[in-house]
């Protein structure tokens, strides 16, 4: 079994990381959920990763609820990209080559 790790945006600003839990615990278990915060502020960022247990089920929160109106928004989730991937990609652009 292989987990996924999703990314969700377009949350409003005072959504916790119980109601992201909340949000995705219908699909299956997870192995954590996060919402981001401004490193010196401590303000809510509005998105957050959930890491799911099982790719399958994390593939089916996705379907479900990208564009599901939370709160009056229409949240986002997509497969997040690993560290590793998006800093070669940073690399790569910054040498010109991409």
């Amino acid at each position: 079994m292989s987990s996924i790790n999703l990314y969700g945006r377009n949350l409003l600003f005072k959504t916790t990381g119980s109601d992201l839990q909340e949000m995705f615990a219908a699909f299956g278990h997870f192995e954590r959920a996060k919402i981001i915060t401004d490193r010196y502020l401590r303000w809510l960022k509005g998105f957050g990763f959930v890491e799911m247990s099982r790719r399958s089920k994390g593939e089916q929160a996705m379907a479900e609820l990208k564009g599901k109106e939370v709160y009056d928004r229409r949240i986002k989730v997509d497969e997040a990209e690993s560290r590793s991937d998006k800093r070669r990609e940073e690399s790569l652009r910054g040498r010109g080559r991409y």
